[in-house]
């Protein structure tokens, strides 16, 4: 299967950090490399996928049609070879790996300096994002998969969540 993969991992987590930059240069300094390398590795990209996936101005870069999809599958991707390379060494013994935390602002002062605390002294290998948004917004991440865990003050509709509450009743 993958002598059929026309662009690889690296060229993918380029793609991504260009993309959520909005610019080469800024990519360039997040990822610690030459400006001209990153250029070479996008343009490599695009030619084998046939099509721009940026569309280039004088303030940076903007994603094409293309480059949308690709950005939406290139983050899925990436994240589940994190959680994936996370579980194997999990099996290891060390749990390493990233979550994000959706948590509501006015929550957020509360709750984050002691859920930090505790998870950096229980898994010092696993780096936490936090994500402030209402409700709604907090569930849709979730479901989206771009926050792994969410404090939230109403339960919804919504198919595929799982609720624990944290104060009141259990369901």
């Amino acid at each position: 299967m993958s002598s059929l993969l026309k662009i690889d991992l690296r060229q993918l987590n380029t793609f991504v950090t260009v993309a959520s930059t909005g610019s080469f240069s800024r990519a360039a300094e997040k990822l610690f490399t030459a400006q001209p390398a990153l250029s070479r590795q996008i343009r490599l990209m695009e030619e084998a996928l046939n099509t721009e996936v940026f569309v280039r101005h004088g303030r940076g870069v903007a994603l094409t049609a293309a480059g949308e999809l690709l950005y939406e599958k290139a983050r899925a991707i990436l994240q589940e070879l994190e959680r994936t390379q996370a579980s194997v060494s999990a099996i290891g013994g060390e749990v390493t790996g990233q979550i994000v935390l959706g948590i509501l602002p006015t929550a957020a002062p509360e709750f984050t300096g002691s859920i930090l605390a505790e998870l950096q002294k229980r898994y010092p290998q696993v780096k936490v994002a936090i994500k402030s948004a209402m409700s709604g917004t907090l569930q849709q991440l979730v479901t989206e998969h771009r926050v792994d865990l969410a404090v939230s003050y109403n339960v919804s509709s919504r198919k595929y969540l799982q609720y624990t509450p944290l104060i009141g009743k259990r369901r």
